[in-house]
């Protein structure tokens, strides 16, 4: 069932992307519709997060095209971070192509469950990231992530090993962000901290990672990124330098990313509605939503995702327990005070597996199936 829904998705986006580019293959780059209005109104600033917001501060002045590119840069950002899943574990893709904004995002997901085969499931997660300090074409910023999974019943593997019903997350990253000339773009960021069920004694059981992301324009309409990624508790190769090369595609309706290991496309044939499906390496995500993001929106949702944690208890030291699921969801997203947006899902969790191995759908220290169930989630992000 998981691999057939994952080529299907997979399928789809391809065909999505083709589809797409032939509708726009003759439209000017993105940032052409708001050029006018960038010197009009936002003239003083530089960065490319910084000139979005000023521009979102003055929608109701802009032209119809500016805004709609607008959303779609709301849109693709969005998804990136979401993607990333936290400060700074992620491999990257959109999400480490510019500087970090002061941001405080909450996100909670809780399932009613009974019994050993459907234990109830609460996790809460908390991330915050600030510039420390900006130079002369650069940025330094820094983050701080913490997050908690809770399991209402001790769940046994099939070779008889219980699970701890306690999980926890905390990790401290930094990030350096450079504007170099030419329009090309540096990017190095670093995390350390812990996921895993004995925070107490987690000397041994730390989790790091590294990222490298260095990008520059491509002919036409088009921008090159190439990164390099190292983890040791990552959703895919552990203690491996991963490369990527991402070539990312931009027109007044369209923004794609295409490489691996990120794939992200981006669609909004019209003003209200948009279309999304984000892969990277075992995570999927895919959207339809209707709505402008920086007012009110409501969307259908798909996911595929898996979390790692390393157990302070483990036979080698690689060993990982991973969390994994599909979800397939509704709901809303609205802005309060202009700062805040707050986003309720409500759904399916289904393809419930938790199992123990030294990589991706490696089992063999056992497994455990629990059974679906119906889930609310509730986000919440501050943008400063």
């Amino acid at each position: 069932m998981t691999q057939f829904i994952l080529k299907f998705f997979i399928a789809t986006a391809v065909l999505f992307s083709i589809s797409a580019n032939a509708q726009d293959k003759s439209a000017p780059p993105l940032p052409s519709a708001c050029s006018d209005d960038a010197v009009k109104f936002c003239s003083d600033k530089k960065a490319p997060r910084d000139v979005a917001k000023c521009l979102l501060s003055r929608a109701a002045e802009l032209n119809p095209q500016c805004k709609q590119e607008i959303e779609r840069y709301i849109q693709m950002m969005s998804g990136a971070e979401e993607r990333g899943g936290g400060a700074l574990t992620s491999f990257g893709g959109s999400n480490a192509m510019g500087p970090p904004i002061p941001l405080i995002t909450y996100s909670g997901r809780v399932m009613p469950g009974e019994g050993e085969k459907n234990p109830s499931y609460s996790e809460h997660k908390v991330d915050f990231s600030v510039p420390v300090y900006k130079g002369e074409g650069y940025t330094i910023g820094s983050s701080l992530a913490a997050g908690q999974l809770h399991l209402g019943e001790t769940v046994k593997l099939d070779n008889g090993r219980e699970l701890p019903t306690d999980l926890h997350r905390y990790e401290v990253g930094a990030q350096y962000f450079s504007q170099l000339s030419d329009k090309r773009m540096l990017t190095v960021r670093a995390s350390a901290g812990y996921a895993g069920d004995k925070p107490s004694v987690a000397n041994k059981d730390a989790s790091y990672s590294i990222n490298l992301t260095y990008g520059k324009p491509a002919s036409g309409n088009g921008y090159w990124i190439y990164a390099l990624y190292m983890s040791n508790n990552s959703p895919f190769i552990n203690f491996f330098p991963i490369p990527g090369v991402i070539y990312m595609y931009r027109t007044p309706t369209f923004t794609g990313l295409f490489g691996l290991p990120v794939l992200s496309l981006q669609w909004t044939p019209e003003e209200l509605w948009s279309y999304s499906f984000s892969l990277f390496v075992t995570n999927v995500q895919s959207e339809i939503a209707y709505g402008q993001r920086n007012q009110f929106q409501t969307f259908l949702h798909y996911s595929f995702n898996q979390q790692s944690y390393i157990l302070h208890q483990r036979e080698q030291d690689r060993d990982r327990l991973t969390l994994q699921d599909q979800k397939l969801a509704a709901g809303f997203r609205s802005v309060l005070m202009k700062k805040m947006q707050l986003e309720f899902q409500a759904g399916r969790s289904f393809d419930r597996t938790l199992y123990i191995g030294k990589g991706f759908m490696n089992k063999d220290r056992g497994s455990a199936t629990i059974d679906a169930d119906w889930f609310g989630s509730l986000g919440i992000k501050v943008a400063f």
